[in-house]
């Protein structure tokens, strides 16, 4: 069997962008309204988590700023990318 795919932004129902974060203690993938809960029940210690998008750590609850980041046209297609038209 293969490894799930990781998750990553998606679009919710309401439009807005849904980010996903990686815990930096135990590794667990959270939306980004599941962080706080987190926080408090992660086993190793949740001291920062990690955008899956853009890899930028978050502190504290710097998280709830990150709105928006590289798309994955931007991520993966770095030299040739250019951009919505």
């Amino acid at each position: 069997l293969l490894p799930a795919p990781l998750p990553s932004s998606t679009t919710g129902s309401d439009g807005t962008t849904m980010v996903f974060f990686s815990c930096d203690g135990c590794g667990d993938m959270l939306k980004k309204n599941q962080v706080d809960a987190h926080v408090y029940k992660c086993k190793v210690g949740c001291d920062s988590v990690s955008c899956v998008d853009c890899s930028v750590s978050f502190y504290g609850d710097d998280y709830r700023t990150h709105t928006t980041c590289l798309t994955e046209a931007e991520r993966y297609e770095k030299t040739v990318y250019r951009g919505p038209r």
